[in-house]
């Protein structure tokens, strides 16, 4: 009977936090050199990555805006609506895709 409670004792799964300690240490100063490099080169990387979009969203507005140049995009007007044009940048292509709103007393909706 002692011989089966122990057995069955064993055999219930054991919590491996419970019976390993944490433990700690000191990182040579080689690691410390590369762990230092690795965190400024993904720190130069986010600040290249950074000026990158910059410049890309500097590029794309730039080009939309010499798109604009020759088109009369025009305010709201109430009785005329808003002619405009979208600009969708892919890949090598520049796509103008020309919007009419129309006026809001034709696009609201009428209550009796």
């Amino acid at each position: 009977m002692i011989t089966a409670i122990l057995l069955l004792a064993l055999m219930q799964p054991q919590d491996p936090a419970a019976t390993t300690p944490d433990r700690t240490e000191k990182l040579t100063a080689s690691e410390v050199k590369q762990l230092a490099d690795a965190n400024q080169a993904v720190a130069d990387a986010q600040a290249k990555l950074i000026q990158a979009k910059a410049a890309l969203k500097g590029t794309t507005d730039g080009i939309e805006l010499a798109h604009h140049a020759n088109t009369d995009c025009g305010c709201y007007v109430e009785s005329t609506g808003r002619d405009y044009d979208k600009v969708e940048f892919k890949g090598d292509t520049i796509v103008i895709h020309h919007i009419h709103e129309a006026p809001g007393s034709l696009t609201k909706a009428t209550t009796p």
